[in-house]
């Protein structure tokens, strides 16, 4: 746990957060695997910590729009 909670201060941009959960019938079986955790999240820095549990995923996902539009933009030929 302890090289975990360097690798993850030492690079916080560098991990996405993901409970590989698909559809959960109910929200403690959402958190359950995200419980699991609390013995990383506890020792990381704030920064390192929002930037693994949410921040990361919204940089990327937020950005993915405008990269797919512009792909399209330079290679997707009109017919």
């Amino acid at each position: 746990m302890r090289r975990t909670v360097e690798a993850f201060n030492s690079h916080p941009d560098r991990f996405l957060f993901g409970t590989d959960n698909v559809a959960p019938a109910d929200q403690a079986t959402q958190l359950r695997v995200y419980h699991l955790w609390d013995p990383v999240w506890a020792p990381l820095t704030p920064e390192a910590s929002l930037k693994i549990r949410k921040g990361n995923y919204e940089r990327i996902f937020d950005a993915a729009r405008t990269r797919v539009r512009a792909w399209e933009k330079a290679n997707v030929k009109p017919l």
